[in-house]
């Protein structure tokens, strides 16, 4: 029987962040991280929690946390920047190595897939396997304002308040982004980065996501040798609009990790 803890831990400049552990029944060196995208948490949707359970059933430890700002973890909303992903990702990392797995494999969705690909860069023998989720992987994206969510959040009007106010309100939440994530939006590239990573990749998108490009995956996907792509017919950003559209997403992603870290 699955089991699942909360757990507390520290980043490098002392934010203190919030995960959840699931343990499979019996032992197993393997876990995999889960990053989730910008303003919302690591029970996102309900799409890392049933995937949490889905790799736990196959034998696999299953880590997702809070980025700063973010669901239980600490910081300020307007704080959350691309080099504070990466120092979140580096505590998950650690706390899950400090915990005795081994054996890692990376998940991340939308926003969470920039910097987590910007991470496997720096840090190629950490992963062995990466799987992106609708993924954020081209931040100019977002800034050219290629899709209806682009343009709502981070046209003219979102710029206006970044100077006037210091943040703007993203998403339906009304999340506060500062102006250091848009510049460092401006200055990464996480795209450039994948390439740098030799485990192998899956990416997963919606044909009707209306937030970020499927064409981002689908051009980028092809650029890698190591990298496979999979278009989920129907399925919005987050994948999760229907349920059979949400259990293809989880066993996707169950059976390329289990594939790829046995």
């Amino acid at each position: 029987m699955e089991k699942e803890k909360t757990v507390y831990f520290l980043a490098s400049d002392g934010i203190k962040l919030c995960g959840t552990l699931t343990v499979p029944d019996g032992v197993t060196d393997t876990c995999i991280i889960l990053c989730h995208g910008i303003t919302v948490s690591r029970n996102y949707e309900d799409v890392f929690p049933g995937l949490a359970l889905s790799l736990a059933k196959k034998g696999s430890a299953v880590f997702r946390f809070d980025f700063r700002g973010h669901g239980d973890s600490a910081g300020k909303q307007t704080e959350f920047t691309i080099s504070a992903q990466l120092k979140d990702i580096k505590a998950a990392v650690d706390w899950v190595k400090a915990s005795g797995y081994k054996n890692l494999g990376l998940v991340a969705a939308s926003f969470g897939a920039g910097a987590s690909a910007i991470f496997g860069a720096k840090n190629p023998k950490t992963f062995r396997s990466l799987a992106l989720l609708f993924p954020v992987i081209d931040y100019n994206s977002l800034l050219c304002l290629k899709t209806p969510w682009a343009r709502k959040y981070f046209g003219p009007r979102a710029m206006i308040n970044l100077e006037r106010k210091g943040f703007a309100k993203i998403g339906s939440r009304g999340y506060k982004i500062g102006k250091e994530l848009i510049a460092q939006m401006k200055a990464f590239k996480p795209w450039r980065e994948l390439e740098k990573i030799k485990a192998p990749i899956l990416f997963v998108h919606g044909d009707a996501d209306t937030y970020v490009p499927l064409g981002d995956s689908l051009v980028y996907s092809k650029t890698l040798k190591n990298a496979t792509m999979k278009v989920v017919g129907g399925g919005h950003h987050g994948l999760h609009n229907s349920p059979k559209i949400h259990n293809k997403t989880i066993d996707l992603v169950t059976d390329f990790m289990v594939k790829n870290l046995r």
